[in-house]
């Protein structure tokens, strides 16, 4: 069952092209971890949020007319905890750790008619 999925958009609502940069999943026990390509980020200018069930990195390279814009966007299961995120850039690589969200029993009473 996949809990963590990708999806893309090359545009914006400006019209504004997007680079979708390139990411590897790995998916552990406890914790899904995201690692993506971003070459020359610095961290001021990346945005990385949650909105309606998605994670959203947008980040922009460079100044005006030479900037390069990257965006990419996770749709996230109901088996993450967003309450939890973790993300660290290192040397162009953005690393965002997932938790999973622990499994709860309920137990339903049962009456007798």
């Amino acid at each position: 069952m996949n809990h963590l999925t990708t999806t893309n958009s090359n545009t914006n609502s400006n019209d504004m092209a997007w680079a979708t940069p390139s990411a590897d999943i790995f998916e552990g026990e406890h914790a899904f971890l995201l690692a993506l390509d971003l070459p020359g980020v610095k961290k001021d200018a990346l945005n990385v949020a949650i909105e309606d069930g998605a994670l959203s990195v947008q980040a922009t390279r460079g100044e005006n007319g030479s900037a390069l814009r990257y965006r990419r966007v996770f749709r996230l299961g109901p088996t993450v905890d967003t309450s939890a995120l973790e993300a660290k850039l290192d040397q162009g690589v953005l690393t965002i750790q997932i938790p999973k969200a622990k499994k709860q029993t309920v137990t339903i009473p049962v009456s007798v008619a």
